[in-house]
């Protein structure tokens, strides 16, 4: 093995070494990715803990709400990836991360100034812009920083942050109600006398100008460091590759969109489930959901990265893109408990077993798609997978959850059986897909592998 392709191990990680960054640099890269991710999740989260006080301040309906956590953030989010993607297979990823940071978290203070549904509507579609850099960026820099037989367990550590991040708002939201207790209001230096939910946007918006500003100063590692053979790059290119495998690429996104879409229809709204169904406060259902959501969002990253590494050593058949019947087999049952259910031990078990599934197939699809392109497509690649997934999956499952619930009751008070009659189709599709695509998928990874 030649020194670019010679790792060290770290912690369980393979690791460039000699011509890429040191030990310490890639550990330190993947804690800024990491950071990243977490101040991307705890901007884009927040607001679903704060769906009552919205809501009565500016008079609008569920629907709406769904609208703010779906397609106004999705549409943009989904859309804007491509031409960043395209940016971070051209430039410095991390520049192009740091103003993308900058964006978002300028955005998310604006959330707590607007005034109107129309303007917070403004508001989440830059929140999306500005996130759409993240995942194309943090994708293309850890499969040059980690080897494929890494890549997994790398992108299970990375998403920890993720679900710390959705989690965290949720948990932080609901001590920062808890300390708040009964007050409308609080006084920001520089903002005045605003009502609590505008104080927590503008709160959570400002840790992501800092991350921005240490993100703008960091060496990008060399392109294909990994041991990838070189190719042709940029979007024609990646297009006709794409149509040279098109059967493939079609069941693999076809799976990961339906698993987005089947856990957005759970994700915005699961708190508020809690709330109505069992009677609990804004702040104690943050509390609970956000421990819950660490717990078992972090727990399932990290074994989504095992078995995709795993799966990848043993050579079983689909290796990575297999990981994702796990959200099929385990999601379903678990979701058909939580939404039905009036026990609330019961109602626990199944959202702690739902968001462990949900993770564990999102998770493994960071890896699995790194392995079906050449390292110059892979900012592309990933902006495509969001552009698909996004509008579909996390613009159309809030808006499905909320249409159905507004069908089925207009005393709001049918989000469970909602939640399920939104999801259980697209997971029982998306079982179909997966099983149908895992043979073309190792087609194309080993065709990839035999790839001069």
């Amino acid at each position: 093995m030649n020194d670019r392709g010679r790792a060290l191990r770290s912690g369980g990680l393979a690791v460039i070494d000699q011509v890429g960054p040191s030990r310490s640099g890639v550990h330190g890269a993947l804690a800024l990715l990491m950071l990243a991710a977490f101040v991307s999740f705890l901007d884009r989260q927040i607001l679903t803990l704060l769906v009552a006080p919205i809501e009565a301040d500016l008079k609008i309906s569920d629907t709406q709400i769904g609208v703010l956590q779906g397609f106004s953030f999705a549409v943009f989010f989904s859309v804007m990836a491509v031409p960043l993607g395209w940016l971070v297979d051209r430039f410095h990823r991390w520049r192009v991360l740091a103003v993308g940071v900058a964006l978002w978290s300028l955005a998310t203070i604006a959330s707590g100034l607007a005034q109107s549904y129309h303007q917070l509507l403004a508001a989440r579609m830059m929140i999306g812009i500005g996130e759409a850099s993240l995942m194309p960026a943090a994708y293309s820099l850890l499969s040059d920083y980690f080897s494929p037989e890494a890549r997994g367990r790398a992108f299970g550590v990375f998403s920890l942050s993720s679900f710390a991040g959705g989690g965290g708002s949720l948990l932080l939201g609901g001590i920062v109600l808890h300390a708040l207790g009964a007050a409308a209001s609080v006084t920001l230096p520089g903002f005045g006398q605003v009502p609590v939910w505008r104080a927590t946007f503008v709160i959570v918006g400002i840790p992501g100008l800092i991350v921005a500003t240490v993100l703008a100063t960091r060496h990008d590692p060399p392109r294909g460091s990994r041991g990838d053979s070189p190719g042709s790059s940029g979007a024609i290119a990646f297009l006709r590759y794409v149509r040279q495998h098109l059967g493939t690429f079609t069941l693999v996104w076809a799976a990961y969109t339906l698993l987005v879409f089947a856990g957005y229809t759970f994700i915005p709204w699961a708190p508020v489930h809690f709330g109505r169904r069992f009677g609990l406060t804004p702040g104690s259902v943050g509390t609970l959901v956000g421990t819950l959501q660490v717990v078992s969002g972090g727990a399932g990253a990290l074994l989504a990265g095992w078995l995709a590494d795993r799966w990848t050593h043993q050579s079983r058949k689909g290796a990575k893109f297999r990981v994702s019947m796990i959200m099929w087999l385990g999601g379903l049952p678990s979701l058909v408990l939580f939404s039905l259910t009036d026990n609330f031990s019961l109602a626990i078990i199944g959202f702690t077993a739902f968001t462990l599934c949900d993770t564990v197939g999102y998770v493994s699809a960071a890896a699995a798609i790194q392995d079906m392109v050449p390292s110059e497509f892979r900012g592309l690649t990933t902006a495509s997978w969001y552009l698909v997934t996004g509008v579909i999956g996390i613009g159309g499952g809030p808006v499905a959850t909320a249409l159905l619930s507004t069908h089925l009751s207009q005393r709001g008070d049918q989000l469970g059986p909602a939640m399920l009659l939104a999801a259980a189709p697209a997971m029982l599709l998306g079982l179909i897909v997966t099983l149908a695509g895992l043979r073309p998928y190792d087609a194309l990874r080993a065709l990839r592998s035999r790839s001069p």
